[in-house]
């Protein structure tokens, strides 16, 4: 007969996914010269939010590109990814307000916002100093900083629910 050891975390869920805990009866989880250690995990659902400017044949103007309407979900962006039409460079800032404070927003990408620069995508994971966290009800603005050669462009925010 083999035993299990209950709530391990080797190995560890993968990304995305979250360890399931289980309650132990009894307080036996196994043999203690042989337990086999037991990971379960379930995984997470993501959402996407994208935005699409297009300037037709030549770069959009700079200022604000959109609202989201209210976030229907909590979550917590995870990732950015920008496409362009063509090799060049752009910097977008993504502001965070509340339907109440709708449409004075603050910017949540800190020092590091979405951007390319002399190519034609970016994508990035680490948001270092972003206010990450989403609320229901949240809205986003997206707000053009600079544009250069680019004429259509499309940015992509990851979203981790829950």
């Amino acid at each position: 007969m083999s035993y299990i050891k209950l709530n391990s975390t080797t190995p560890p869920a993968p990304a995305g996914a979250r360890n399931v805990h289980f309650r132990q009866e009894g307080g036996h989880s196994g043999t203690a010269s042989d337990p086999i250690p037991t990971s379960a995990y379930y995984e997470r659902e993501t959402g996407t939010i994208a935005l699409t400017v297009d300037g037709g044949a030549s770069p959009p103007p700079t200022g604000s590109k959109g609202f989201t309407p209210s976030l229907p979900f909590a979550g917590t962006i995870t990732k950015w990814e920008l496409l362009a039409d063509q090799v060049g460079s752009l910097q977008v800032t993504i502001k965070k307000c509340t339907f109440a404070t709708f449409p004075t927003g603050a910017p949540i990408v800190a020092s590091a916002p979405p951007a390319i620069v002399s190519a034609q995508k970016a994508s990035s994971s680490t948001l270092t100093g972003w206010n990450t966290a989403l609320a229901v009800g949240d809205i986003l603005e997206f707000v053009l900083d600079s544009i250069s050669q680019i004429n259509r462009f499309v940015l992509k925010l990851e979203i981790m629910k829950g």
